[in-house]
């Protein structure tokens, strides 16, 4: 008797695999899972790219922007300093001032770094 049971409970799960009808039917219903959840996630990233708007797209989202914003800086304000020396090393009479101006621009410089680095560890 436990063995009919076991039968019984074996056909209830088991699926005949030469059924065509059921094989269709469950294929056409898995295709239409995915393009439900292709055209879920195409509605979610346009929705993210209408919040996001013309900056958002090119310094990233909440969570990035103050570290991009703070990268540039570094490379900005480096740029600048190296800038500077070349200008205080060309201009000999006005060395003082480009090496003064190239000193705030590598104070900034080694901020954002810091900024960059600190946001990092938390």
């Amino acid at each position: 008797m436990a063995s009919d049971r076991d039968e019984a409970k074996g056909q209830i799960v088991r699926r005949e695999s030469d059924d065509a009808e059921l094989d269709s039917a469950l294929g056409a219903a898995s295709r239409l899972q995915l393009e439900l959840a292709r055209e879920q996630n195409r509605h979610e990233e346009a929705k993210r790219d209408k919040d996001l708007g013309f900056f958002g797209k090119l310094i990233g989202g909440e969570k990035t922007a103050p570290v991009v914003v703070a990268m540039l800086v570094v490379v900005i304000a480096f740029a600048a300093a190296i800038g500077c020396l070349i200008m205080a090393a060309v201009q000999a009479s006005q060395a003082e001032f480009w090496a003064k101006q190239a000193e705030r621009a590598f104070g900034l410089g080694s901020a954002a770094v810091a900024y960059i680095f600190g946001k990092g560890s938390n």
